[in-house]
């Protein structure tokens, strides 16, 4: 593994109140986030912090803040865009190494276009097999699976925020049986994920985040886990519950 933990001194005075109040914030100031597997996978509801806490973790380890490796350089906002959606959190997260990855990976799903454009953009590699400069020939589920095939390999750093975004249920479960090859090949492995199929990695580190803080977990105990199970029992009957209110 190379990172050990992350960690804040305190909330910054000049942190827009959406920043400073995310749980995933309010905890890390409270105590450290430590990294006890090859694998953790962060959940909680929209809100909590997941996104902007990978996404600081993905830049204070040097990859692109929008995706990519830490030789990628692409942007699709203004540099002087207050609004800008890289928050400043990467700039006061303590992250502890326990050594530098020779090579990684920063995959986060709203602007998995974005790179495809970038990547098509820069061309052809050294490598004749590699098919990243045609990424925006396949569908956006099929370039994922195709970036994680060429691009993710054993010990690197890998990031993932939201990867089943595009993604059939049976291509997550391809997908998340192949990250777990990595973390046994050494690779350490650290995704946002609302997805029960990411979350049932074997031996990952589960840890929710919520109002409470940054707690271990039980994939059973995750609302995400109990909506799919409710789902699959009844799906015409949950599907009419949710759609019709209750007549009195």
């Amino acid at each position: 593994m190379f990172l050990s933990s992350a960690r804040l001194e305190r909330v910054e005075p000049d942190w827009p109140d959406y920043l400073a109040n995310l749980p995933a914030v309010q905890s890390l100031v409270r105590q450290p986030l430590r990294f006890t597997q090859s694998v953790t996978v962060l959940v909680g509801d929209n809100g909590a912090g997941k996104s902007t806490l990978v996404e600081a973790i993905a830049v204070g380890m040097g990859f692109n803040p929008e995706g990519g490796s830490r030789h990628t350089r692409f942007e699709t906002y203004a540099l002087s865009d207050q609004d800008r959606s890289v928050s400043p959190l990467h700039y006061h997260l303590v992250l502890a190494r326990r050594a530098n990855p020779r090579d990684g990976f920063f995959l986060r799903g709203e602007s998995y276009l974005e790179l495809a454009d970038y990547l098509q953009a820069l061309g052809p590699g050294p490598n004749p097999n590699s098919r990243l400069d045609r990424l925006g020939q396949y569908s956006h589920g099929q370039g994922l699976m195709l970036l994680l095939e060429q691009r993710f390999h054993a010990g690197g750093l890998f990031i993932l925020d939201e990867p089943e975004d595009g993604l059939t249920v049976a291509n997550q479960r391809i997908a998340a049986e192949y990250l777990a090859q990595l973390a046994g090949a050494g690779s350490q492995i650290i995704l946002a994920t609302h997805s029960p199929v990411f979350m049932a990695i074997p031996g990952a580190q589960l840890l929710e985040i919520s109002a409470a803080g940054i707690q271990p977990t039980a994939l059973e105990a995750t609302e995400a886990m109990s909506a799919a199970r409710e789902w699959a029992a009844d799906p015409l009957g949950t599907a009419y519950f949710l759609t019709h209110p209750e007549v009195d």
